[in-house]
């Protein structure tokens, strides 16, 4: 690695070493990184386990290590690594988190940008705080990161964050698209999520907080084939929320509760759902976001020649024989 790009990283760590009283020598800073980094340990990982390796030797108690209050930026000048930042943002989407180890994962904007962000599990006792989609927050003392080109910001014990009673303007770039919902992805109708970190439940189990009650929600996660000619076809990952699905199925949140019990299956309303939208041609408004398309708006084009839909069913059933 070019010695010029691990030097601001041993800077960064001899600093809060010698705020902390500490006088560690640069060139074992300089070994230790270099040791890791020969084993392909990323740079802003090998930063944070020199960190603590250091801090154990020397001694040093978690607070007294605990960095000053960083400065106040907008999302969009989060441009470096395993920096000390604060930003203020309002809660875009949540994912369910992939491991144990993770909390609460999303999506947070400012009017500058939108960014990802994790609270790790290990951490959450101390911040006592579940984020809520649609709330915003001051996230203090977070720490940037990037991984394969993308950055995120993370919150650990040494971070704050704090509900704000003002709401934050997010700057989404709003495009419309159009095409064919040609598959109803699992996890959409009607679900249950935990109250405390609206997690997705799992037969009544949070991954955070264990065996729940839970309350319902309904979501539609929908495969869309853009419009647009292309070989092969181009598919949109559609989320919507209970509001959109209602307006676009009819199907309200009580109602596809009142269906399900009276079918005594939660499955029925994913199925109903499927029956109204599969193979509907859709002009959709909303933003791109990770992944996936966030629709704010969404109307059934009627008239559209059948051909359209057969060529996407055809289409379909070609890239699932291949």
């Amino acid at each position: 690695m070019n010695t010029t790009t691990i030097d601001p990283v041993i800077e960064d760590i001899y600093s809060r070493f010698k705020t902390a009283g500490i006088e560690v020598d640069r060139n074992k800073i300089r070994s230790n990184l270099d040791r890791l980094l020969g084993f392909k340990v990323p740079l802003n990982e090998a930063s944070r386990t020199v960190v603590t390796m250091l801090r154990k030797e020397y001694n040093v108690p978690f607070d007294a290590f605990k960095p000053g209050s960083a400065g106040l930026v907008p999302i969009a000048s989060i441009t470096e690594d395993n920096k000390w930042v604060t930003i203020r943002g309002k809660v875009l989407q949540l994912w369910e988190p992939k491991s144990d180890s993770i909390s609460q994962t999303g999506l947070i904007g400012d009017d500058s940008d939108v960014i990802r962000l994790t609270i790790f599990a290990k951490s959450a006792e101390k911040l006592d705080v579940t984020l809520e989609e649609g709330e915003s927050y001051e996230f203090r003392n977070v720490v940037s990161s990037i991984w394969q080109g993308q950055i995120s910001v993370k919150a650990n014990s040494n971070s704050e964050i704090v509900m704000l009673d003002s709401d934050i303007e997010v700057k989404r770039q709003s495009v419309t698209i159009s095409g064919i919902i040609t598959e109803v992805s699992a996890g959409s109708g009607l679900i249950k999520r935990c109250v405390e970190c609206k997690r997705k439940l799992n037969k009544g189990n949070c991954a955070e907080h264990g065996r729940v009650e839970g309350i319902y929600d309904l979501r539609l996660k929908a495969v869309m084939q853009d419009s647009t000619p292309s070989n092969p076809p181009q598919t949109v990952d559609l989320v919507m929320n209970a509001a959109i699905v209602e307006k676009l199925t009819g199907i309200s949140l009580q109602k596809a509760i009142d269906m399900a019990t009276e079918a005594l299956d939660t499955a029925v309303v994913s199925d109903v759902i499927a029956e109204k939208v599969i193979f509907g041609y859709y002009v959709v408004k909303g933003a791109q976001l990770s992944s996936n398309f966030l629709v704010d708006e969404i109307a059934p084009v009627t008239g559209v020649n059948r051909m359209i839909a057969t060529d996407a069913k055809t289409s379909l059933a070609a890239l699932k024989v291949a």
